[in-house]
């Protein structure tokens, strides 16, 4: 039994290594250690199995909601192999709670090596794309300041990789997260000059993928928490090199990260010889009108897809009906999949997810909690395998922290 939980927990520690690097890999892993926790539970947890089940039901059935609204979808769809693999990838959503509610301390005393790996994820993805990069320079005879063009920015950084630079900045913007928690913890000066240079470098990959939302969030959060714990020279050091950044960025000549952060967003103006209009907010309006034709319960699951193509096909946006691109915000992906059904479930979802953040008093579980409601603005973060895994364990996390505090009266703002 010993060499099954340990193993379980190997499991448990490469599903998260690979979250950010492969999506396959993290698939098999996180089967293997779904089906090897239920074994433990069934054979160690048998009598208080549908007892732990019945007192949490509350909580299980409000995180439960992504899946359960997909599995609803199933009853009216239209498209219903596409919608069995939506089921088969929201599952996460009602497994993971159920392990984290009968088996806490597997995750409440595991968060240090998940944290570890996670950050040891995101560093090799670092690692591989700069690589990739660099091999591309020497074998294009291009010079450094290539390194700046779209040619190596955003997602072609992590294309060698198949991987979404959105999913990949949540991932790394959760490691610095994490390391500046055990910065703070740490009391040997080399671990903490390790921990300062990796979390250095992550910064500088999370500049160099370049979604504009997590970094946002990155800064919003941040300056939020330095005025908080009334950190004033923090606050000035970030405001400082943030000016510096912005300056530098918006005044050197063919340069991406000025194009992509204050040029290409073009919000407010029209389409003009010289600029581009930022077309993701105007898309919601497909998934908006496809809403309107079946406002209560939508398509059905996996199945709007086709209509919002051809709403992109009528409006002649190519790009987005060549893509086949979703709705890219979270609430309208409901919207128009489940109607007002699936409104209803977004903000039920995302209620229980705040309070619960809020019981647990851990600031690095705001910090996450934060990105991921704020990418639900620009992502329809619940339709990605790495966006529901992410998510399923940060539930099963807060599950399993509120477990152990209740158990140990423990109330502090710091994860511990």
């Amino acid at each position: 039994m010993k060499l099954l939980y340990q193993f379980n927990n190997l499991l448990l520690i490469l599903c998260v290594f690979f979250l950010p690097i492969n999506i396959l890999l993290n698939n098999i892993f996180l089967g293997g250690f779904i089906f090897t926790s239920f074994f433990i539970m069934l054979i160690s947890k048998r009598k208080t199995f549908l007892e732990k089940l019945k007192i949490n039901k509350g909580s299980l059935f409000f995180y439960a909601l992504p899946f359960l609204i997909t599995v609803f979808g199933l009853l009216y769809t239209d498209e219903l192999k596409l919608a069995l693999d939506d089921v088969v990838r929201a599952a996460p959503f009602f497994l993971l709670p159920i392990i984290a509610i009968l088996l806490p301390q597997k995750f409440s005393m595991n968060y240090r090596n998940l944290g570890y790996s996670l950050v040891a994820g995101c560093f090799f993805v670092a690692c591989y794309s700069w690589a990739e990069v660099m091999l591309a320079l020497k074998t294009n005879n291009d010079s450094f300041s290539q390194f700046f063009t779209s040619r190596y920015f955003n997602h072609k950084l992590v294309k060698g990789l198949n991987l979404h630079a959105t999913y990949v900045s949540l991932f790394v913007y959760a490691s610095i997260g994490f390391l500046a928690h055990e910065l703070k913890e740490a009391s040997s000066n080399i671990k903490k000059s390790l921990l300062l240079v990796i979390g250095a470098l992550l910064f500088l990959f999370l500049l160099n993928l370049l979604s504009r939302n997590i970094l946002v969030c990155f800064a919003l959060f941040t300056t939020g928490y330095f005025v908080y714990a009334r950190k004033w020279r923090l606050f000035l050091a970030a405001a400082v090199c943030v000016a510096v950044l912005v300056i530098i960025s918006y005044n050197i000549k063919h340069n991406y990260l000025r194009d992509k952060l204050f040029r290409s967003l073009n919000l407010f103006e029209q389409k003009t010889q010289f600029s581009k209009k930022d077309d993701r907010f105007d898309r919601l309006a497909a998934s908006y009108e496809i809403f309107l034709n079946k406002p209560l319960f939508g398509y059905g699951t996996a199945a709007e897809s086709k209509h919002r193509i051809a709403v992109f096909k009528r409006n002649r946006d190519y790009v987005a009906y060549k893509e086949k691109y979703n709705a890219h915000n979270q609430f309208f992906e409901y919207l128009s999949t489940y109607g007002l059904l699936g409104a209803i479930v977004y903000f039920l979802f995302f209620v229980k997810l705040w309070k619960t953040v809020f019981m647990t008093r851990k600031v690095y579980f705001v910090y996450i909690a934060f990105a991921v409601t704020m990418l639900t603005i620009t992502e329809s973060i619940f339709e990605r395998t790495q966006g529901i895994v992410f998510t399923s364990f940060l539930i099963a996390l807060l599950l399993s922290i509120n477990a152990r505090s209740k158990n140990n009266h423990e109330r502090t703002f710091a994860i511990s």
